[in-house]
């Protein structure tokens, strides 16, 4: 049996993600919220796409037949959408932390003098 056979008889299961739209870090991110009830390998040799392996864990309580793929993806999605809002917002929770911190800093800088 080749290896192709042998995880597809093992419920593997793929996923392909554009590297366009998707960033690393929100597919590593999604992959271990699976990690608990799948073997995650993550393919990175395609130039253009993420390709996901799920194999479901013995001890998993899934069985073969279990279907991964759109739950994954949706977290994948998820975890983007956290990503993009977190780097659209930056400033502005910079700019907040500054004015929160503002007064303790000026009482610093005054009781050194």
């Amino acid at each position: 049996m080749d290896r192709i056979s042998e995880e597809k008889a093992m419920g593997q299961r793929t996923v392909l993600l554009d590297r366009e739209i998707f960033e690393r870090e929100s597919v590593t991110a999604a992959a271990h919220t699976f990690s608990r009830h799948f073997r995650i390998e993550i393919d990175t040799s395609k130039p253009s796409a993420w390709v996901v392996h799920l194999t479901p864990l013995q001890d998993s309580g899934l069985d073969d037949k279990a279907c991964p793929e759109r739950p994954f993806e949706n977290e994948v999605l998820d975890q983007q959408v956290r990503l993009d809002l977190a780097k659209r917002t930056d400033p502005l929770r910079q700019r907040i932390v500054e004015m929160a911190f503002a007064p303790a800093i000026a009482a610093l800088g005054k009781s050194k003098k």
